[in-house]
C-alpha cells in the first residue's frame, strides 16, 4: 500500500473522529439546532479537532517512524516504507492539519478570550511555512535557517504546550 493511500485512509478516519466528537460536543451543549442547520463555528470547532488529531499523528508518527526505521536499518531489517515515504505522509498531514488549525483560528479568533490560541496559530504556521520551506526551496542558507526553526525541539514542545493550554482554557 502506498503512502497516498494510508495518508487518505487515515485523513478519513481522523475528519470522521473530529466529526463526531465535535458533533456529541454539539449536542451536549444544545447546539444542534434544525435539520441541516450547521454554524460555522461549530465546523471551526471540528477543524480545531482534526488540527489537533493530525498534529499529533504526523509529528509522533514521523519520528517513531524515523527512530524505528533507523534502528531496523542498524539491524540489517528492511522496513516497509522508505523515509522519504514517510517524510511525504508527515507533509501531507502537516498541511492539512496545519490549514485546518488556521481556519480554526481565524474563524474563531472573535471569541478567543485567552492568549494561547493566537500563540499557538502563530507557532503552527512557523513549523507549517518552515517544514515548507524546507521542502521547496534548493537555496542552502534558507534551508539552513528553516532547519534550525523546524527541528527545534523547544518550538514543538511549545506548540503543544499552547495547544494544550488553548483545548482546556477554551472549553
Amino acid at each position: 500500500m502506498n503512502v497516498i493511500r494510508i495518508v487518505f485512509l487515515l485523513s478519513i478516519t481522523l475528519v470522521l473522529l473530529a466529526s463526531v466528537s465535535s458533533s456529541n460536543i454539539a449536542v451536549a451543549n444544545g447546539d444542534e439546532g434544525e435539520y441541516g442547520e450547521v454554524e460555522e463555528s461549530e465546523i471551526a470547532e471540528g477543524a480545531g479537532d482534526i488540527a489537533l488529531y493530525l498534529g499529533v499523528v504526523s509529528v509522533l508518527g514521523y519520528m517513531g517512524y524515523k527512530r524505528a526505521y533507523l534502528a531496523g536499518v542498524r539491524r540489517g531489517l528492511r522496513p516497509p516504507l522508505s523515509l522519504k515515504q514517510a517524510l511525504h505522509a508527515h507533509i501531507a498531514l502537516a498541511i492539512i492539519g496545519g490549514a485546518a488549525a488556521v481556519y480554526h483560528g481565524y474563524v474563531l479568533l472573535a471569541q478567543l478570550n485567552e492568549p494561547f490560541g493566537l500563540a499557538a496559530i502563530i507557532a503552527t504556521i512557523t513549523v507549517t511555512l518552515t517544514g515548507l520551506v524546507l521542502y521547496v526551496s534548493k537555496l542552502r542558507q534558507l534551508r539552513y535557517f528553516a532547519r534550525l526553526l523546524h527541528a527545534q525541539r523547544a518550538l514543538t514542545a511549545a506548540l503543544a504546550l499552547l495547544v494544550a493550554a488553548h483545548t482546556v482554557l477554551a472549553d
